[in-house]
């Protein structure tokens, strides 16, 4: 079956962002309609709110108890239409009294459960919308006397809108959205801000196009998008913006006057009860209705922290609480003392990692904790905590920040993977970096200098964790600048490693499947690299120079396959040079006995790899 399509087209250009509504013909799939069944009487005492467009009753009941008069009471389906300027509706007309086979609608009697007579015929209502009831018989024009009650006809559910893509405020290119309404010439649009009010609502039909200038999306946060049947006559004149106007500014949402040019009025309501609709409050038209076709998409921004115009925040937290996924969080230069929780996809970005500071004040156990994926996190100097960033989520990127004084570790990754850590100083903590379990992380072109503490003693710990990648990193000063326990299938490679006071490079508790190469190992107090009851690791083409100790393993069972190392193609400044192998020292432990053993690197190299040393830190 030939339906339309309603294609609405959100660009943004140079920050200026317009709406093309086009429609389009495709073929789609029609949607059932609602069962006619009887709706029951509604808890608001003069309606309903189980009746919908098009869809044909053998009876419905209305509550009239509290109705002004004795009846009957005729129906009427007013119209609201727009004389102004904007499309707002802002005339009224009563319609009606609304016949079915020639026979004019009314509800006879006063009662909690009072039918609609209709002469005896099935009924269907032809707009959505409010119903009014009224003991004249005669109103016309736009007379603005009281009405007695009313009844709530909700839209159908007959469309079906696409998913609608995120997008960032001051983004170039476009979305789209589109409607697929099968049959019908056009149908109504509207989107809510998120503030839930209504910033473009039109009856769409082929072939029209509008603009909707940028400034109607400078909120971020969530758009709502909604599709609706309306009525029977589908005219571009009738439509019924849930807009709010201005009053000597005060924004009053749903006056009695929508619009601008106001030559209508509405009628009065018939009561203060509350259980009385009552649309100053609410509003005649209450759009879309609750069966709207309705999708959502994100206006991504950015919140900022610190700054002296309006709309700024103090706190670093209470930005991130207001933020959405997708946003970022721009924080002004200064010292705040906080300890963040991060739980949202968002970037949190300082202004210079010497001035941007967040102080843990040593509080807690962190100054900042990652609790949630896709979190980006730069240009910050952190200090005065236990951990100073602690991550528990996955694809995390930590880029650029000066992690310092921390009485635990600069960056403890606990369980997650696919994080990238680069390009940070971490300098004068107890640890530097810490992967805890996890998998998959990416450290790299960071300065990790002299963390030494009482509780730990590590430039960089791999610990139970596997296929991470430690690449092109200044790592010194440390008593081990790198430990490897219980890990495997991970990559050192092209780093600086030097003046560890005990070990360069530490592989132990059974760690295996390692890669060490291209790396310049530079420990003149201790040993270059140790490895002990661990096996089938690659130790390759590195720099072995001014180690007190260049290599040396630790073996505990002879017959186990972790004793088996490779060392190949290295360069080593003690070895003389000769076709002779380089020949690496260790040790069999048995009980109190040990017992030297030897390994060899078959290929030593002749000269020193020329492997370029990284200063990455700013």
């Amino acid at each position: 079956m030939n339906g339309r399509k309603i294609v609405t087209t959100l660009t943004v250009i140079a920050l200026i962002l317009s709406m093309m509504a086009v429609i389009n013909t495709l073929v789609i799939t029609i949607f059932g309609e609602a069962g006619a069944v009887i709706p029951g009487v509604d808890a608001w005492g003069n309606a309903t709110t189980d009746l919908e467009y098009g869809v044909s009753y053998p009876a419905v009941y209305v509550n009239s108890s509290k109705w002004a008069g004795a009846g009957p009471f005729y129906l009427y389906y007013p119209t609201y239409r727009s004389g102004g300027t904007g499309g707002n509706a802002n005339e009224f007309t009563w319609d009606g009294p609304y016949q079915v086979a020639g026979f004019s609608v009314r509800v006879t009697g006063i009662g909690t459960s009072e039918i609609i007579d209709t002469g005896g015929a099935p009924i269907s209502f032809n707009r959505s919308g409010m119903w009014i009831f009224d003991e004249d018989a005669t109103h016309a024009g736009n007379d603005n006397t009281s009405y007695a009650g009313y009844l709530w006809v909700n839209t159908s559910t007959k469309y079906s809108i696409e998913d609608v893509p995120d997008f960032s405020y001051g983004s170039t290119g476009g979305i789209t959205i589109t409607v697929n309404t099968a049959n019908d010439t056009g149908c109504m649009i509207a989107i809510m801000n998120p503030d839930n009010h209504t910033i473009y609502h039109k009856w769409r039909t082929t072939g029209m196009t509008e603009p909707i200038g940028k400034d109607n999306f400078t909120s971020v946060g969530t758009y709502t998008v909604k599709a609706y049947r309306d009525f029977d006559a589908q005219n571009g004149t009738y439509y019924y913006p849930n807009e709010y106007f201005d009053a000597g500014g005060i924004t009053e949402n749903y006056s009695q006057y929508y619009g601008s040019g106001y030559s209508g009025h509405f009628p009065l309501h018939p009561s203060t009860t509350p259980e009385y609709y009552d649309y100053t409050d609410v509003g005649p038209w209450d759009s879309p209705e609750k069966n709207a076709t309705t999708v959502t998409f994100t206006v991504h921004g950015w919140l900022y922290v610190g700054g002296s115009g309006p709309g700024n925040y103090t706190k670093i937290q209470d930005a991130i609480n207001e933020s959405v996924n997708g946003d970022t969080v721009f924080v002004y230069n200064g010292t705040y003392v906080e300890n963040i929780v991060i739980d949202k996809e968002i970037a949190l970005k300082g202004e210079d990692n010497s001035h941007t500071i967040i102080d843990g004040d040593m509080k807690i156990d962190y100054v900042v904790r990652v609790m949630c994926n896709s979190v980006n996190i730069s240009n910050f100097k952190i200090i005065h905590a236990g951990d100073g960033i602690q991550i528990f989520s996955n694809n995390t990127s930590i880029f650029n920040n000066n992690l310092t004084e921390n009485v635990w570790i600069g960056i403890a990754v606990y369980g997650g993977s696919d994080n990238i850590i680069y390009e940070n100083v971490i300098i004068n903590n107890c640890g530097g970096i810490l992967l805890k379990s996890g998998q998959n992380n990416h450290i790299e072109r960071n300065a990790i200098i002299d963390n030494i503490g009482n509780y730990f003693y590590f430039g960089i710990d791999l610990y139970n964790t596997s296929h991470n990648e430690v690449i092109g990193n200044v790592i010194k000063g440390s008593p081990f600048n790198i430990f490897i326990e219980y890990s495997w299938e991970n990559i050192i490679d092209r780093n600086v490693i030097e003046d560890a006071d005990q070990g360069g490079i530490y592989i132990f508790l059974r760690s295996h499947h390692n890669v060490i190469s291209n790396n310049t190992i530079r420990n003149p107090g201790s040993v270059g690299i140790e490895v002990e009851s661990s096996g089938h690791n690659k130790i390759i083409y590195n720099n072995f120079m001014e180690n007190s100790r260049h290599a040396f393993y630790t073996l505990y069972n002879p017959f186990s396959g972790f004793n088996i190392n490779t060392w190949d193609g290295n360069y080593w400044d003690n070895w003389l040079g000769f076709v002779t192998p380089k020949i690496i020292v260790g040790q069999l432990i048995r009980s109190v006995i040990r017992i030297p053993v030897f390994a060899f690197d078959w290929h030593p190299a002749k000269e020193p790899y020329d492997i370029p040393e990284v200063r990455p830190w700013k």
